[in-house]
């Protein structure tokens, strides 16, 4: 799957991979305690992309 979404963004933007980054964990915490404030949690597609990308 991550590799389709790097795919499909590399078609409309070819330099974008040169600027992203994988998120820090310090940030994915932050973003999963904004969630747990909605009693919800971050869609697992949306984590590998954070990790990945």
């Amino acid at each position: 799957m991550i590799l389709w979404l790097f795919d499909t963004i590399s078609e409309f933007d070819k330099e974008w991979v040169t600027k992203c980054v994988p998120a820090t964990e310090e940030q994915i915490q932050r973003l999963e305690d904004i969630f747990k404030k909605y009693h919800r949690t971050i869609p697992t597609a949306y984590l590998y992309y954070l990790k990945a990308m």
